[in-house]
Protein backbone atom coordinates (compact mmCIF):
# COMPACT_ATOMS: atom_id res chain seq x y z
CA UNK A 1 0.00 0.00 0.00
CA UNK A 2 3.06 2.51 0.68
CA UNK A 3 4.18 1.88 -3.18
CA UNK A 4 0.82 3.81 -4.16
CA UNK A 5 0.89 6.95 -2.21
CA UNK A 6 5.02 6.99 -2.41
CA UNK A 7 5.24 9.67 -5.38
CA UNK A 8 1.83 11.31 -4.47
CA UNK A 9 3.36 14.24 -4.16
CA UNK A 10 4.57 14.48 -7.80
CA UNK A 11 1.08 13.36 -9.34
CA UNK A 12 -0.15 16.28 -7.36
CA UNK A 13 2.41 18.91 -8.47
CA UNK A 14 1.74 17.57 -12.35
CA UNK A 15 -2.00 18.02 -11.73
CA UNK A 16 -1.86 21.49 -10.22
CA UNK A 17 0.88 22.47 -13.19
CA UNK A 18 -1.44 20.79 -15.69
CA UNK A 19 -4.69 22.30 -14.78
CA UNK A 20 -2.95 25.99 -14.23
CA UNK A 21 -1.61 25.54 -18.35
CA UNK A 22 -4.92 24.66 -19.85
CA UNK A 23 -6.83 27.51 -17.36
CA UNK A 24 -3.78 30.18 -19.24
CA UNK A 25 -4.21 28.93 -22.84
CA UNK A 26 -8.13 29.26 -22.09
CA UNK A 27 -7.06 32.63 -21.54
CA UNK A 28 -5.09 33.12 -24.51
CA UNK A 29 -1.71 33.43 -21.54
CA UNK A 30 0.28 31.24 -23.57
CA UNK A 31 3.74 31.78 -22.31
CA UNK A 32 2.44 30.91 -18.91
CA UNK A 33 1.35 27.66 -20.57
CA UNK A 34 4.22 26.93 -22.17
CA UNK A 35 5.86 28.01 -18.45
CA UNK A 36 3.71 25.37 -16.49
CA UNK A 37 4.11 22.62 -19.69
CA UNK A 38 8.04 22.94 -19.00
CA UNK A 39 7.71 22.19 -15.45
CA UNK A 40 5.57 19.48 -16.26
CA UNK A 41 8.72 18.10 -18.17
CA UNK A 42 11.41 19.00 -15.44
CA UNK A 43 9.10 16.66 -13.51
CA UNK A 44 8.10 13.87 -16.15
CA UNK A 45 10.57 14.23 -19.06
CA UNK A 46 8.39 11.83 -21.08
CA UNK A 47 4.49 13.29 -19.65
CA UNK A 48 2.59 12.78 -22.94
CA UNK A 49 0.47 15.44 -22.85
CA UNK A 50 3.00 18.53 -21.76
CA UNK A 51 5.14 17.25 -24.68
CA UNK A 52 1.97 17.17 -27.13
CA UNK A 53 0.76 20.90 -25.62
CA UNK A 54 4.24 22.37 -26.15
CA UNK A 55 4.66 20.95 -29.78
CA UNK A 56 1.08 23.04 -30.26
CA UNK A 57 1.98 26.37 -28.70
CA UNK A 58 5.54 27.10 -29.77
CA UNK A 59 4.99 28.35 -33.09
CA UNK A 60 1.79 30.28 -31.81
CA UNK A 61 4.13 32.41 -30.14
CA UNK A 62 6.57 32.98 -32.69
CA UNK A 63 7.30 36.83 -34.19
CA UNK A 64 5.11 36.14 -37.24
CA UNK A 65 1.96 34.48 -35.17
CA UNK A 66 2.65 37.74 -32.37
CA UNK A 67 2.33 40.66 -35.48
CA UNK A 68 -1.27 39.74 -35.19
CA UNK A 69 -1.56 41.17 -31.83
CA UNK A 70 -0.01 44.42 -32.34
CA UNK A 71 -2.70 46.98 -33.39
CA UNK A 72 -2.31 50.03 -35.10
CA UNK A 73 -4.65 52.45 -33.51
CA UNK A 74 -3.58 55.71 -35.53
CA UNK A 75 -1.08 55.72 -38.63
CA UNK A 76 -1.32 58.81 -40.40
CA UNK A 77 0.33 61.66 -42.11
CA UNK A 78 0.44 65.36 -41.29
CA UNK A 79 2.09 68.90 -41.86
CA UNK A 80 3.18 70.92 -39.54
CA UNK A 81 5.48 73.86 -39.13
CA UNK A 82 8.45 73.57 -36.69
CA UNK A 83 10.18 76.13 -34.49
CA UNK A 84 11.21 78.19 -37.48
CA UNK A 85 7.86 78.26 -38.99
CA UNK A 86 9.66 75.99 -41.99
CA UNK A 87 7.00 73.26 -43.49
CA UNK A 88 7.52 70.01 -41.97
CA UNK A 89 5.99 66.26 -42.84
CA UNK A 90 5.62 63.96 -40.14
CA UNK A 91 4.83 60.41 -39.82
CA UNK A 92 2.11 60.27 -36.66
CA UNK A 93 1.26 56.58 -35.21
CA UNK A 94 -0.21 54.91 -31.97
CA UNK A 95 0.37 50.84 -31.46
CA UNK A 96 -0.80 49.05 -28.91
CA UNK A 97 0.56 45.50 -27.77
CA UNK A 98 -2.72 43.05 -27.32
CA UNK A 99 -0.73 40.02 -26.66
CA UNK A 100 0.98 38.73 -23.64
CA UNK A 101 4.52 39.47 -24.30
CA UNK A 102 6.67 42.39 -23.57
CA UNK A 103 8.44 43.77 -26.77
CA UNK A 104 11.62 45.42 -26.81
CA UNK A 105 11.91 46.73 -30.42
CA UNK A 106 10.18 46.94 -33.70
CA UNK A 107 10.20 47.77 -37.19
CA UNK A 108 7.95 48.95 -39.51
CA UNK A 109 8.36 49.54 -43.32
CA UNK A 110 6.68 53.02 -44.33
CA UNK A 111 6.15 54.06 -47.76
CA UNK A 112 4.82 57.42 -48.81
CA UNK A 113 3.29 57.88 -52.42
CA UNK A 114 2.94 61.00 -54.40
CA UNK A 115 -0.38 61.85 -56.16
CA UNK A 116 1.46 60.53 -59.63
CA UNK A 117 2.09 57.10 -57.24
CA UNK A 118 5.82 58.29 -57.13
CA UNK A 119 7.68 56.81 -53.82
CA UNK A 120 8.53 60.17 -52.19
CA UNK A 121 9.43 58.33 -48.40
CA UNK A 122 10.60 54.68 -47.82
CA UNK A 123 12.13 53.56 -44.96
CA UNK A 124 11.73 51.67 -42.13
CA UNK A 125 11.26 52.92 -38.88
CA UNK A 126 11.91 52.02 -35.04
CA UNK A 127 8.76 53.53 -32.45
CA UNK A 128 10.29 52.17 -29.31
CA UNK A 129 13.79 53.93 -30.01
CA UNK A 130 13.16 57.29 -28.91
CA UNK A 131 15.63 60.27 -29.42
CA UNK A 132 17.38 59.65 -25.95
CA UNK A 133 19.72 56.81 -25.57
CA UNK A 134 16.80 54.93 -23.25
CA UNK A 135 14.36 52.62 -25.14
CA UNK A 136 11.15 51.80 -24.54
CA UNK A 137 9.87 48.71 -23.34
CA UNK A 138 6.27 47.59 -25.14
CA UNK A 139 4.45 46.07 -22.34
CA UNK A 140 1.47 44.00 -22.99
CA UNK A 141 -1.88 45.75 -23.34
CA UNK A 142 0.22 48.96 -23.26
CA UNK A 143 -0.17 51.75 -26.39
CA UNK A 144 2.72 53.53 -27.51
CA UNK A 145 2.34 57.07 -29.77
CA UNK A 146 4.94 57.98 -31.87
CA UNK A 147 6.45 60.50 -35.05
CA UNK A 148 8.87 60.51 -37.09
CA UNK A 149 9.79 63.51 -39.49
CA UNK A 150 10.00 62.75 -43.34
CA UNK A 151 13.19 64.74 -44.49
CA UNK A 152 13.63 66.56 -47.55
CA UNK A 153 9.82 66.48 -48.29
CA UNK A 154 8.27 67.38 -51.49
CA UNK A 155 5.93 70.31 -51.94
CA UNK A 156 2.13 69.94 -50.72
CA UNK A 157 0.50 67.57 -52.55
CA UNK A 158 -1.98 64.42 -51.52
CA UNK A 159 0.38 62.10 -50.23
CA UNK A 160 -0.90 58.50 -49.23
CA UNK A 161 0.67 56.33 -46.37
CA UNK A 162 1.65 52.14 -46.91
CA UNK A 163 2.78 50.52 -43.86
CA UNK A 164 3.82 46.93 -42.09
CA UNK A 165 5.91 45.63 -39.26
CA UNK A 166 8.29 43.66 -40.29
CA UNK A 167 9.93 42.84 -37.55
CA UNK A 168 9.86 42.39 -33.51
CA UNK A 169 12.26 41.61 -30.67
CA UNK A 170 11.18 39.74 -27.62
CA UNK A 171 12.24 41.23 -24.07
Amino acid sequence: AWKVYFNWERVLKIKTLLESAKTHEKNQKLENALNNYREILKIDKHHQVATERIAAIVPLVSKEAYLSKIEFLKMNIKWYKDSRRRNNLGIFGEIKNKGARTIKDIKIKVTLQGEKKNIIFKEDIFPLAPESDKKQLFTPNSVIKFGYRVDNPPAHQKINISYQIIDIKFE
